[in-house]
């Protein structure tokens, strides 16, 4: 408290020495301000006078100008009298206007005539006013009464040949200018004068009006002023006039040889300075007995009660009694800022009971904490660690670490980023979050650690084991990009990698779009898990036949795109043609496997990826027109190969059917054409049991409503089979309707009559009647009379009567015996 008071003092006696050290300063600034606004004053008075006087001649020069002007438009010389009254009328400061032409003609407003012998181009106005070739001002002078001065203005006059015409001339009254110098007061005593070329005095406020006939001179007044004229055109000089010192301020009138001045005693700068001392020491007086009472009452008031507050706060104690307040007295001018300690000293007291709460809960919340806790010091130091029983990848003791540096315990990769991190964390005062990996007991884990400041130079950090989470996330990332199906990337996949490879450095890139042929017909035929397959064999011999850098995607469906990236128009082709030839040589099943490819390159930066993609997905659909449809036909015959050898009486029966239809279709007198697709036809009526289970054909016993509904599909499916095959569109119909039954309970749309095609309905006959005649599971086959009475008693009902009494014609022939 006593080094307080003692600086209190100082700082008193530091402020009392700043004020005194400012005012000095002050006073000589101000000192300087007053001899400068007296000088700005009389330069001033100087150019105000000057620029009045400058404006005046100018007023009388613009008449001398129009005079100019009316002349040099006028040849008669009673026109230019005329005008020159005029102006003079208009100017009634000019004593005389007139024009003297270089023939020693003179036209005269005034009227006034000169004397016989009189050579005007001799006068001083004519012989400047040519000399210069411009507006000239002469001396002044008194006019002939004496009373008032006069000056002459003159301008030269020319022809078109720029030959001197004469001088246009003017007397005028300086009366008007004596009045602007007399009548400029500066200050108390400053006053101004004007004197001409020949430092005649022409104005002065002490010498009256100028009317004498000879005028009085400067050098009358004061040598050192003519001296100083004859040596400046413009200046601000300190010199003695009329036995007075002061600031003489002057300057030449533009366009004269005239001089106006200005004069100011210095004694108007010494009486405001001597007023400002008087200023300076009262005020020096003042603040002393200001600070001097000032002292004694915050002795009193302030210093006295402040070091009792001081001895007062100094008895509190943490350690010894957390309960002691401050006393508290109304007369005490701290009795506010005691009760706010007090106040204080009681949330401090509250507070700091919670904190020992908190701590026990705090310790209890770390011993249960699944993550592993350090403290670090600013250069990578273990100040503290807290461990946990259950954490498996890391078990140490706290003495394992602390005292310790990272570099000690973790492997140099980790120690760098931690490390980096540690400075982040102090220097952004923020959260930083890192991830890392170690291989711990043969098994790589990934760690995650969050570090945040814990002071000016200690870091607090978390550090979880987020392994599982890391492998999680991996599997599904990898879910995201791979195609479920057949493993290799999706479209999602590819987009993105297209996106990223499609730069200048990757050029030339390749694009190969391929369409697996048939898979909606091995959809239909085999079922989808034999589509699947289909699909799952196409990405094998794909990624067999590509390099390790190429992006193999599924789009979708039957569609795969390859991204080749950094690839010749050779290697490209190089690579399409191993697809073909490993792609020729590769079944499923019975299954010829075929794709049709289309690719183009991108070679150029500029070109558009899409547009190569658009290329060569056109060339992919081209050949898809031709190749698909061999591979249906293909798959086609592949699908009655595999009904042939699934059940060997198959065959026979198609081909029984077939025959028979061919028999049925001659004696109705159909056509050629007709009679070749009801031979195809035939073969094919079952094609569709492909799909249906072996099982369900080869049940022997009955079938129940849902196996029954199973096996009613094959005439649908094979529809779709033959649907998509262009060289079987035409059977796909009369497939799909032989089963409708004459009545209309047939399926699968229960037409009836003639609303059943007519090839539908010859091998719905000729298949009931295979059927009545082959051996089955349940039951064995019934003769050929059998069956024709079976026929016979079902005419009208499920078969066409018609057709049913050619079958009965028929079997009286050769052919159709001989084929039983």
């Amino acid at each position: 408290m006593k080094k307080f008071i003692i600086r209190f003092y100082l700082i008193g006696l530091a402020v009392t020495f700043t004020v005194a050290l400012g005012m000095i300063l002050e006073y000589n600034v101000f000192k300087n301000v007053v001899s400068t606004e007296v000088q700005k004053n009389i330069i001033l008075s100087r150019d105000y006078i000057s620029s009045e006087i400058e404006v005046k001649l100018m007023e009388k020069s613009q008449t001398i100008i129009n005079a100019k002007s009316i002349i040099q438009l006028n040849q008669d010389d009673g026109h230019i009298l005329e005008h020159l009254e005029q102006l003079m009328k208009d100017s009634p400061s000019f004593a005389s206007l007139y024009y003297g032409s270089s023939e020693n003609e003179m036209i005269n407003a005034s009227g006034w005539i000169p004397p016989p012998g009189f050579d005007l181009t001799q006068r001083p106005w004519y012989l400047n006013a040519a000399e210069s070739g411009d507006l000239v001002y002469t001396d002044a002078f008194l006019n002939a009464s004496k009373d008032h001065l006069i000056v002459t203005i003159a301008a030269p006059l020319y022809d078109e040949d720029n030959e001197l015409r004469g001088v246009v001339a003017g007397d005028i009254l300086l009366d008007s200018i004596i009045d602007i110098v007399n009548n400029q007061i500066i200050d108390n005593e400053g006053y101004s004068f004007l004197v001409d070329g020949n430092y005649n005095i022409l104005a002065h406020p002490n010498t009256g009006s100028m009317t004498t006939l000879n005028l009085l001179n400067i050098s009358d007044i004061s040598k050192d002023v003519v001296q100083i004229f004859d040596a400046e055109h413009e200046s601000l000089e300190i010199i003695t006039l009329d036995n007075t010192e002061g600031y003489l301020a002057f300057e030449e009138i533009t366009g004269t040889s005239w001089i106006v001045a200005s004069f100011i005693p210095i004694k108007e700068y010494l009486t405001s300075e001597r007023q400002l001392q008087y200023t300076f020491i009262f005020a020096i007086f003042s603040m002393t007995l200001i600070m001097f009472i000032s002292v004694l009452f915050q002795r009193k008031y302030l210093i006295k009660p402040l070091a009792e507050l001081d001895r007062d706060i100094k008895k509190i104690s943490y350690k010894n009694d957390l309960s002691y307040r401050l006393p508290t007295a109304e007369s005490d001018i701290f009795t506010r800022l005691r009760t706010s300690v007090n106040a204080s000293l009681e949330k401090t007291d509250t507070f700091f009971k919670a904190l020992v709460e908190s701590e026990k809960r705090n310790r209890a919340i770390l011993n249960v904490h699944p993550d592993l806790i350090f403290l670090c010091s600013q250069d990578g130091t273990f100040l503290d660690y807290q461990p946990n029983a259950d954490y498996e990848p890391i078990q140490f003791s706290r003495l394992d670490f602390i005292g310790k540096h990272i570099s000690d315990i973790l492997p140099e990769g980790v120690t760098n980023m931690l490390l980096s991190t540690i400075q982040m964390a102090l220097n952004e005062n923020d959260i930083q979050t890192i991830e890392f990996t170690m291989d711990l007991n043969n098994s790589l884990q990934y760690f995650e650690a969050r570090l945040v400041s814990a002071s000016h130079d200690t870091v607090l950090a978390i550090v979880r084991n987020v392994t599982e989470e890391r492998l999680n996330q991996k599997l599904i990332e990898n879910l995201s990009y791979r195609d479920q199906l057949t493993g290799i990337y999706n479209r999602r996949f590819y987009e993105e990698e297209l996106n990223r490879l499609n730069t200048e450095r990757n050029l030339p890139i390749g694009l190969i779009l391929l369409d697996v042929n048939g898979l909606k017909l091995t959809n239909d035929a085999f079922g989808h898990q034999m589509g699947d397959a289909l699909l799952k064999r196409v990405a094998k011999i794909i990624s067999g036949c590509c390099r390790t850098d190429d992006i193999i995607a599924r789009l979708g469906g039957d569609e795969f795109v390859i991204l080749l990236p950094k690839t010749s128009k050779s290697e490209l082709a190089l690579i399409v043609d191993r697809i073909y030839s490993h792609m020729s040589t590769e079944e499923l099943g019975s299954l010829k496997i075929s794709v049709s490819i289309g690719y183009d390159l991108k070679e150029k930066h500029d070109q558009n990826i899409k547009d190569i993609f658009t290329k060569a997905e056109d060339k992919m659909y081209h050949k898809k027109l031709i190749e698909s449809q061999i591979m249906r036909q293909q798959t086609v015959h592949s699908i009655l190969e595999t009904i042939n050898k699934n059940d060997p009486r198959e065959k026979k029966h198609s081909e029984n059917v077939s025959r028979n239809s061919v028999l049925i279709g001659k004696a109705y007198g159909l056509s050629q054409e007709k009679l070749k697709a009801l031979e195809t036809a035939g073969i094919m009526h079952d094609i569709g049991k492909i799909a249906v289970d072996s099982t369900l054909l080869n049940k022997q016993s009955t079938l129940t409503e849902s196996e029954y509904i199973e096996i009613k599909r094959h005439s649908e499916i094979g529809y779709q089979i033959l649907k998509s095959v262009d060289l079987y569109t035409s059977l796909a119909e009369i497939i799909l309707h032989h089963h409708e039954r004459w009545d209309g309970k047939g399926y699968p749309y229960g037409l009836a009559g003639e609303d059943i095609p007519l090839l539908s309905r010859i091998i719905a006959l000729t298949d009931a009647y295979e059927a009545i005649r082959s051996d089955r599971p349940y039951r064995t086959g019934r003769s050929h009379r059998e069956a024709l009475l079976e026929i016979q008693k079902n005419s009208g009902t499920q078969f066409d009567p018609k057709l049913v009494e050619i079958l009965i014609e028929l079997d009286h022939t050769i052919e159709f015996r001989t084929d039983q």
